[in-house]
């Protein structure tokens, strides 16, 4: 009994620790472009959301991780402005984007 239950438990816990520790990762990366950067990407899709706008939320999602796989793979600052001007008005979290971006590029 003891030896079913170890083999059928131990990959599901190494499966769960896995996920956990990814989670975390990925919680910690998010953090690191500082509260203005989260409170932009939470509140652009809190409205969208509450409006019943899921589509744009998709999108921005969408089109959020195809700008930073360009930054990967190049930076174009004259890019990410166009980018940045599309989604917000607001000064301060245009260079938090730009900083942000300039960040998924390192």
């Amino acid at each position: 009994y003891l030896r079913e239950l170890v083999r059928l438990g131990l990959p599901s816990g190494i499966n769960s620790a896995i996920f956990s520790l990814s989670m975390v990762v990925v919680q910690s990366l998010t953090n690191s472009f500082g509260p203005m950067c989260i409170a932009t990407n939470v509140t652009f899709a809190g409205q969208n959301i509450g409006a019943g706008h899921l589509d744009r939320v998709e999108t921005g999602a969408k089109k959020g991780t195809q700008a930073a796989g360009r930054r990967k793979l190049s930076y174009d600052h004259s890019e990410s402005i166009i980018l940045l001007k599309s989604i917000t008005s607001s000064p301060p979290v245009r260079a938090t984007g730009t900083l942000s971006l300039k960040v998924y590029s390192a």
